[in-house]
């Protein structure tokens, strides 16, 4: 911050977070990839420290390219060097993405459902809702690959350019249709999408929770959405059969401002 004229007004100026030095940004790495009882960190000397180089010294990136390597074969070394000399020293999320390229399908769906649905909700919850879906969660797996961490109070948090570039996946699934998404959060559009006729059969989560004024869906709104396995509300009133009309869905969490209900939860196992 930058103090300005008499007033003592203040100004907050962006800052562009730079790499470490190289040492420092080593030591990170190695402790990152060379765990007890893993690969010797002699042998990897000569690959550490162009990994390191080509990733601009950047901390989020060398721990999750550090965790990604851990105990991998030299060949997988030089594959993820490789592609990383391809990616420009600024493009952070484009480095990220080689940790997410190397996810299976189903920890693909819960690292983007972590970056659009579930920060800073609580794991068990959410791990309910995979096990619905048959995604037989493997969060340890992505924990020790440093893209989600679990906080003290067994909440998950990410890092906001891990959450940034989740969402950013979702937002190129289809740039210009939200209908074309997978997950769509709170916003004017995604509402008024809701109203429109056409189907949305690509939708898989709807999350409509930081509005703060009262919204009616109806059954005939809601059941083109035909993937939908997450839906999430407040101030709203839903008027209809929705089990019936959504027959994937696996979580339905509804917060409403009439007397009758506070916060309803569920999560639907259908057999």
């Amino acid at each position: 911050m930058k103090e300005m004229n008499s007033s003592h007004a203040l100004q907050i100026l962006p800052y562009e977070m730079k790499g470490m030095n190289f040492y420092h940004a080593l030591q990170l790495f190695n402790r990152r990839v060379f765990l007890e009882g893993s690969l010797a960190e002699d042998d990897f000397d000569r690959l550490s420290r162009d990994i390191v180089f080509t990733t601009g010294s950047l901390p989020l990136a060398l721990e999750v390219i550090g965790s990604l390597l851990h105990g991998k074969p030299k060949a997988r070394w030089e594959k993820t060097l490789d592609k990383s000399r391809e990616i420009p020293d600024e493009k952070v999320q484009k480095t990220l993405m080689i940790s997410y390229d190397a996810l299976n399908d189903h920890r693909r769906e819960i690292f983007l459902d972590v970056a659009c649905l579930f920060t800073n909700e609580d794991i068990c919850n959410a791990n309910y809702t995979w096990e619905a879906c048959e995604f037989h969660p493997e969060i340890e797996d992505l924990v020790r690959m440093s893209l989600i961490k679990i906080k003290d109070n067994n909440k998950f948090w990410m890092h906001n350019q891990l959450r940034d570039l989740g969402r950013e996946i979702v937002h190129k699934e289809s740039p210009k249709n939200l209908g074309k998404r997978s997950r769509l959060w709170t916003s004017e559009a995604v509402l008024d999408l809701v109203k429109t006729k056409e189907r949305k059969e690509d939708v898989e989560a709807l999350d409509l929770l930081g509005r703060s004024s009262h919204i009616s869906i109806i059954h005939e709104e809601i059941e083109r959405f035909e993937s939908l396995r997450f839906l999430r509300l407040s101030y709203g009133t839903l008027h209809g059969d929705f089990i019936v009309c959504l027959p994937k869905l696996r979580w339905l969490s509804w917060c409403s401002p009439s007397p009758d209900f506070s916060v309803c939860l569920l999560f639907i196992q259908r057999i």
